[in-house]
């Protein structure tokens, strides 16, 4: 640190250095940035000041800035040289009159307006986008059988108490399907339909900051409004359509019905597939051929029949890789080709596969609820039955 290039502030100085003229406090920086320790320069200057808080008492310099609000020189504390941040360049500066610091973090009075101001501004600009428009609004009509699933699945776990608005998926108000893949599908979907949409009481933060602000969001953070027209201009009544949907068009329509079931099956595989390979400390992130492989299993068991596969293989993985030390990723990568080998064998054996009941540790989802006990009314038979359209 060269002082001859820095603009001391000695007016600034602590009362330790009372009484000092200024080459006298200059003279004293050098020796301490230079080659004093603070224990020596104490002893020599006969100063009444513990070592550790020595630096504290140290004049600031000027940063070469001016405060933005009242012009003032702003100023940069000395570091003492013992810290990880020795360089007077790194500290923040400061107004000495103001206190307003050259940080995204300042606190003082004139930047928190400031965010106060621009806050107000992003939530007007959010209210104004997303206010209600009931001349946007989708007709009830048109819902299909897959936005009635899911959306009774979202109203059910997630609409507020006075049936306003839907909570977002991050305010852990229930868990709606079984997997975080297959709540971003739902919540893509009906977004995508123009059922929902963002509602005006949503966080900033749900927000993503940028030229596109308010347009761009995230899925998961916004709290949401139904954009539907009741076709009895009844909301409440259409409130109570949405929560509880008749079934007979899912019995009318068995194909679409059964798809439906097999989708949330494989998702609850998928679950409890993660739930394992969690357990044993294996990384996995399941992609097509995962899929694939459970979907086909989903053909000739059921999920709780696929759980037992599951267990399995995830066990003999992890022993392999304890007791012959297979690295990590090779052993998670066998999961799902030994899932396969056997479910093949067992099936062409004609084996008895046992069947596993619904893990403690992880609860029903919403989806699988409506679907199953509501919709279908096949309960747990959802679980513990292969998917067949003789439902």
């Amino acid at each position: 640190m060269n002082l001859d290039e820095l603009t001391i502030v000695y007016e600034k100085a602590g009362k330790v250095f009372d009484g000092m003229d200024n080459d006298t406090i200059k003279n004293l920086l050098h020796e301490y940035y230079t080659k004093k320790s603070a224990t020596k320069i104490i002893e020599e200057y006969k100063l009444d000041v513990r070592p550790g808080l020595f630096y504290k008492d140290f004049p600031p310099v000027e940063s070469g800035e001016n405060c933005p609000y009242d012009n003032s020189t702003m100023i940069i504390d000395l570091p003492s040289k013992t810290s990880s941040n020795y360089s007077y360049a790194k500290d923040v500066a400061y107004c000495p009159k103001c206190n307003h610091k050259d940080s995204d973090s300042c606190n003082c009075q004139e930047c928190l307006k400031k965010i106060g101001e621009e806050k107000e501004k992003k939530l007007r600009l959010i209210q104004k986008t997303y206010e209600f428009d009931d001349g946007i609004l989708v007709s009830e009509d048109t819902l299909s059988l897959e936005d009635k699933l899911y959306l009774a699945a979202l109203v059910r776990g997630f609409i507020d108490e006075n049936l306003s608005y839907i909570h977002s998926l991050k305010s852990n108000k229930d868990k709606l399907s079984p997997t975080l893949e297959m709540d971003i599908k739902i919540m893509r979907h009906l977004i995508s339909r123009n059922i929902i949409r963002p509602h005006p009481n949503s966080e900033i933060a749900a927000f993503e900051e940028g030229e596109n602000f308010p347009y761009s969001y995230y899925t998961e953070y916004v709290n949401y409004q139904i954009a539907l027209e009741p076709f009895d201009n009844s909301y409440p009544k259409m409130i109570e359509r949405i929560t509880y949907p008749e079934t007979q068009p899912f019995f009318e329509n068995r194909p679409a019905s059964l798809d439906l079931w097999k989708n949330v099956a494989l998702e609850e595989s998928k679950e409890y597939l993660l739930y394992r390979m969690k357990a044993v400390g294996f990384d996995f992130s399941p992609g097509d051929k995962t899929n694939n492989i459970l979907a086909h299993i989903l053909e000739r068991y059921s999920v709780s029949q696929s759980c037992s596969f599951i267990f399995s293989a995830v066990a003999y993985a992890n022993q392999w890789h304890v007791e012959k030390r297979v690295p990590k990723f090779r052993a998670a990568n066998s999961v799902i080709t030994n899932i396969e080998r056997n479910s093949e064998k067992a099936f062409s054996e004609g084996w008895k596969v046992k069947s596993y009941g619904r893990n403690w540790d992880l609860p029903q989802s919403q989806v699988s609820k409506v679907l199953y006990n509501s919709i279908l009314k096949i309960s747990d038979l959802g679980f513990s039955e292969v998917p067949d359209k003789n439902f």
